[in-house]
């Protein structure tokens, strides 16, 4: 996998030093970036040849606790796909001293469709070369399905909304699906108070949402864990 390190700075981390999903996502995302740029056709190439990368599916698994100054390695690579469906995987190492921990502290798998610019139009594996990119096996950040009940969706209320500015933008003319997360956590209390961290983030993207929309957050009360998975308590949330 290509590979890069980082070091957590002060606007990846909230009050609390504790790191921000945004901050983790964000390097993730520079991450492969950087692959891009130095294995093969860059983003920017990409853009111009028509086509971009639009994210469908995002699971985050933040396994340790990180903080301001930490230190981490970062890695990357496309997984084998198929027809629309394009596969990436990231992961961040602790390093200490130049090495890095054996153990994975975040892991984020993430799903991708590839659109033309101007149309919108689906394209497939084959309409890109990833030929020169280091490949990697691609690893479920939160195995299973996401179920959601009749009464979860009965709860949903309304909490929240933003108007798509400018600084919410990026090169895709929408916004950054990284800062989707930060209005989510703004409403849950447990995080301002500096009492729980996030340790699971699982998003589905189905339309973008660009400068000018109004965004509205829905929100769940606060519900059981999802079975199987290391969580106190979870909510659920859509943005519509």
């Amino acid at each position: 996998m290509y590979q890069q390190n980082y070091k957590l700075r002060t606007y990846d981390c909230d009050k609390n030093k504790i790191a921000k999903p945004s901050g983790l996502l964000q390097e993730t995302q520079d991450c492969g970036d950087g692959q891009m740029e130095s294995e093969g056709l860059t983003y920017i190439e990409l853009f111009d040849q028509g086509k971009a990368f639009m994210l469908s599916r995002l699971d985050m698994n933040i396994k340790e606790e990180l903080h301001y100054r930490d230190e981490l390695t970062t890695r990357t690579g496309p997984c084998p796909s198929r027809r629309a469906t394009f596969l990436r995987n990231y992961a961040m190492w602790r390093a200490e001293g130049g090495q890095t921990k054996e153990d994975i502290a975040v892991l984020v798998s993430t799903q991708w469709t590839l659109v033309g610019v101007e149309d919108r139009k689906l394209l497939t594996v084959d309409d890109v070369d990833l030929s020169r990119y280091t490949h990697d096996e691609y690893l479920e950040a939160a195995p299973g399905k996401l179920k959601i009940s009749r009464e979860e969706e009965a709860s949903l209320t309304c909490v929240a909304e933003h108007r798509i500015s400018y600084t919410d933008s990026d090169v895709n003319g929408h916004m950054n699906n990284t800062y989707y997360v930060d209005y989510l956590c703004d409403q849950i209390p447990e995080l301002e108070e500096g009492t729980h961290r996030v340790s699971t983030v699982r998003i589905h993207f189905s339309k973008e949402a660009v400068v000018g929309d109004t965004m509205e957050i829905w929100m769940t009360p606060k519900m059981a864990p999802r079975e199987g998975a290391d969580q106190e308590f979870r909510y659920l949330f859509r943005t519509v």
